[in-house]
């Protein structure tokens, strides 16, 4: 069995009091395009369980910008290498480090960007 290996660190990135996000983008190192990966899977947790929010299938990627949260809470997110092989059955990556985003108490007056980069 092939064992899929994706390793990346988090730098966690907490917006400023008095900004609010409008979207978060996050940043990761590739996985080299000799592992043949089909993508990555962006999860975010969702209550007791894990949910995933994207969906990235193109393994050059290292990149995806997601709308920030408007509930007002802090969420935490972590992403996933994956290979699909030939006969449907996936290999699926250790998830990263958690990435958590905690919003700010005040409603922005202009669009902004927070941004989270996992290597």
């Amino acid at each position: 069995m092939k064992t899929l290996f994706f390793s990346m660190l988090i730098i966690l990135v907490l917006c400023s009091q008095a900004i609010a996000a409008d979207s978060i983008k996050f940043i990761w190192e590739a996985n080299d395009p000799s592992e043949e990966i089909t993508g990555y899977k962006l999860y975010k947790d969702c209550g007791s369980e894990e949910c995933v929010i994207a969906n990235i299938v193109n393994p050059a990627t290292n990149t995806i910008t997601i709308p920030a949260p408007t509930d007002r809470i802090a969420h935490s997110y972590s992403l996933t290498a994956y290979k699909t092989d030939p006969d449907n059955s996936t290999l699926e990556s250790d998830q990263s480090d958690y990435a958590i985003y905690v919003p700010p108490k005040v409603k922005p007056s202009k669009r902004t960007l927070t941004t989270i980069i996992l290597r």
